[in-house]
């Protein structure tokens, strides 16, 4: 069965209640944002790009640079490239300072707090997705929902792919209609985003949820130096592995 289309928008932040906004269509900015307008230059390579690949920062009244993932924090921000390299870069808090004309300071382990923040994201939105209804999981469900034009995105345990996910990324290249494929979280915090141990596959229905979603799933996967598929399941397949996995992993997702 197809999953529902939903043009939700709630913020990840919001209470439960947000999910009952199913039906609101959300701003053009908030659209804009999702598309990735507004190119912004990063601190650190001081290359101009897509806010897609960028993550916001502010700096604190005492001088911290703080993480603005929802970039809904007030006061002027900074961009940094969503990669680990420009995270970790020693010049990060002079270029931060330079770009706010102030002494800034970084926080140890800056790289690994964002990686936590944006992955516990993820999950929150996915959360927020599964609860509206925009949400299949399990291979046999992810199939039917692909097949039937129903997932717009689809997320694939990073730590368990197979011949499963080959075969879901197979079919989703014969569409007509491209079906973007994520494998930046792993089975872990998918299953944990269900309530379960562990979860493989997961299929989202088209919606602003799905858009924030595969946004946040590429600056993950850029921070955790993983390698991304560039947005069509037609491009690049889901990541190889050994098959001989994959009997298990399905039999635990069914």
């Amino acid at each position: 069965m197809p999953l529902p289309a939903c043009t939700a928008d709630p913020d990840v932040s919001g209470p439960d209640s947000d999910v009952r906004r199913a039906g609101d269509r959300g701003s053009e900015s908030d659209r804009a944002v999702t598309a990735g307008g507004n190119p912004r230059r990063c601190a650190v390579t001081r290359r101009t790009g897509s806010r897609d690949g960028m993550i916001r920062f502010v700096v604190a009244p005492d001088g911290t640079l703080t993480p603005d993932l929802a970039e809904t924090l007030p006061g002027r921000g900074l961009w940094v490239t969503a990669s680990r390299d420009a995270l970790a870069a020693p010049g990060l808090a002079k270029a931060a300072g330079r770009s706010v004309r102030k002494r800034v300071t970084v926080p140890a382990g800056l790289a690994d707090t964002v990686e936590r923040l944006l992955a516990q994201r993820c999950q929150a939105t996915l959360g927020l997705a599964r609860r509206a209804g925009l949400v299949e999981s399990g291979f046999d469900k992810v199939r039917t929902a692909i097949v039937a034009g129903g997932a717009t995105l689809m997320l694939t345990a990073r730590d368990s792919t197979g011949r499963d996910s080959r075969e879901l990324a197979r079919r989703a290249a014969a569409l007509p209609r491209p079906v973007r494929i994520a494998a930046a979280l792993d089975s872990a915090e998918l299953g944990a985003a269900f309530g379960r141990e562990r979860q493989v596959h997961v299929a989202v229905a088209d919606s602003p949820l799905a858009d924030r979603l595969y946004r946040d799933l590429r600056r993950l996967a850029g921070v955790r130096q993983v390698e991304f598929p560039d947005g069509t399941a037609g491009t690049t397949g889901a990541p190889s592995s050994e098959d001989g996995e994959t009997a298990h992993e399905a039999a635990q997702e069914r």
